[in-house]
Parts: structure tokens; sequence; C-alpha cells
């Protein structure tokens, strides 16, 4: 299920990633929400500040161009501090 802020409860995330097949196609990322509208938030394993993303959910594949990602803010921290926006 996912909160009204668009976000994955705990127990639905890896339900979601198998869904959206997030790590067949890439392991850089892991699917933490989405906008109802086929876009993704993601976030990569490697970064520790958790930098949230925005991408096309049909473009999860490995040597995807960098500008399908779109960030929504600098950290996990900043993006939750305003609110969760998703543009």
């Amino acid at each position: 299920m996912c909160r009204s802020n668009g976000m994955y409860d705990v127990l639905s995330i890896v339900e979601r990633n198998d869904t959206f097949s997030v790590q067949q196609y890439t392991n850089e990322f892991l699917a933490v929400g989405d906008d109802s509208g086929g876009q993704l938030i993601v976030i990569r394993f490697s970064d520790p500040s958790a930098t949230p993303f925005i991408i096309d959910a049909g473009a999860i594949v490995p040597n995807r161009p960098a500008s399908l990602l779109k960030p929504l803010a600098q950290s996990w921290l900043a993006w939750m501090t305003n609110g969760f926006p998703l543009t």
C-alpha cells in the first residue's frame, strides 16, 4: 500500500520492487514510492544521503541517460523537511 504522500509502507517495498522488476533491470536503485501516474520514487543503494529521484517506471533500465532521473531534493532529510513534494 502507498501512504497518502506516495511512499510505500515497509511491508510493500519488496512487493512493489518485484512488481516493477526494479532489481531485474538495475541493482543500483530501490523504489520507495510512486506518484500513481507511472513514475517511481527511487534512491540509490550506494547514496548515504538517500537523495530521492523520480523516474518513469519504464526508464529503469541499464545505461539509461542520467537526464531521466529528476532529483526531488538534495537529500532525504531535505525532501522530508519540505513535506515530500513530487515536483
